[in-house]
Order: structure tokens, then sequence, then C-alpha cells
């Protein structure tokens, strides 16, 4: 912020942001072993004052998580604003989901574990709001593609949501358990190939088949004495 701006949030607002934006890197670093003397520490506050503004670390985590998918949410309107083709749109949404997971995968990973350890918790609430609010998206580009006859109208479009993000999880999930960094742009690519070769209608897929073999012949005859 310029010498020029100045900040019009009051006190309180100043102080929660900076409490939550503590939580979120503690979060990150220590999962939900995080502690609120830690936070208070990194915020710049005594501990009573985090609890003051946020019931417990629970509401704190949920509150972060909010926060978390708002700026996704912002990101996908913004990406699906841009005049595009419907797959090209799609791919847009993938992979900004992808993205996130590469970047965020430490956050992600325990407010998903929260929820699914409490399902009657405020944290659980919370992702199941945020997460049908922002699948939501992918449901309306699903559709889209369907309408474009890029995708066999009798798929069900929460089914093609739900591969999506379980193949992605399920390649997240993996690649730390085998001790290596997330990386999940490249399978959402590959997933979208997929599932747009394998949902088409019938005659787009057999025409898409035969254009690959034709182009398979075509590498063959420039190889073969």
């Amino acid at each position: 912020m310029s010498s020029t701006q100045f900040d019009i949030r009051s006190k309180g607002d100043r102080t929660r942001d900076a409490i939550r934006a503590a939580a979120d890197e503690c979060f990150r670093e220590f999962g939900f072993d995080a502690t609120g003397a830690e936070i208070a520490r990194r915020a710049g506050v005594v501990e009573g004052t985090v609890f003051l503004h946020y019931r417990n670390k629970v509401g704190l985590l949920a509150a972060v998580t909010r926060d978390f998918y708002d700026l996704l949410q912002v990101e996908a309107d913004a990406a699906l604003a841009v005049p595009a083709e419907p797959v090209e749109k799609f791919r847009r949404l993938v992979d900004g989901w992808a993205l996130r997971m590469e970047t965020d995968w430490d956050l992600i990973a325990v407010f998903v574990q929260r929820a699914q350890i409490a399902p009657d918790s405020e944290i659980a609430d919370v992702v199941r709001e945020c997460s049908r609010r922002y699948t939501r998206l992918y449901v309306s580009a699903i559709d889209e593609l369907k309408a474009a006859r890029l995708v066999a109208p009798e798929m069900p479009s929460a089914l093609i949501r739900d591969v999506i993000f379980g193949s992605l999880e399920h390649t997240a999930r993996g690649r730390i358990a085998a001790g290596k960094p997330v990386r999940t742009r490249a399978v959402a690519a590959q997933v979208i190939d997929l599932l747009l070769a394998g949902a088409a209608p019938p005659a787009e897929r057999d025409d898409r088949f035969a254009a690959i073999e034709a182009k398979l012949d075509e590498v063959l005859a420039k190889v073969t004495p």
C-alpha cells in the first residue's frame, strides 16, 4: 500500500485478517497441530485475542478455509469470463484447481482431513458448502460440452466432475505417500483428454478414433522402407 493510500478497514478487521493470515501459515506448516500461541505470535497479538475473534481452532480453520475457497471462486469466475470455446473454458477451470492442488496441498489436506474426521463439525459444514458452490461451475461447464456435442448427453455431469476431482486427489495423495511433491496439472490435462475421447457421442468418438488411425498410418508410411 502506497503512502497516499489509506487502510479503511477497522482495527478489528485488520486484527482478524492478521490472525487468519498467520493461521493459514501455521496450518500449512504444522497441520491441525498448529497452536494458538504460535498463531498469535505470527499475527502480532496475544493468544487471548485470537480466541476473542475466533471461538476455537476449528472455527479459525473454517475461516481460513472460506478464504481459500473465496479466492478459488474468484479465480474460476475470471477464467470462465474470458470468451473461449467450451473445451478451452473447461480446461482452464480444471487447470486452475490442479494448480491450487500443487501450491496449496498442505492447507487443502488439513481441512479435508478435519472434515472427514468430524463430519458434523463446523469445518465439515464449511467444506461442503464451499465445495458445492465451487463445483457447480464444473457441472455448468460440462453441460456446455454436452450442448456442443463434445460429451454424450446421457453421461451424468456430476459423475464426470467426480471422476476429475477423484483422479486428481488420488494422484496428489499417491505422490505425497511416495515422498514426492504434488504435481497434478499434467494429469488434469490427460484426464480431460480421456474424458473427451471416451465420453463423446458414438459417431463423433468413431470420427476421432478414425482420425487417430489415419495419423498413425501416415507416420508408419514415412518410417516403413
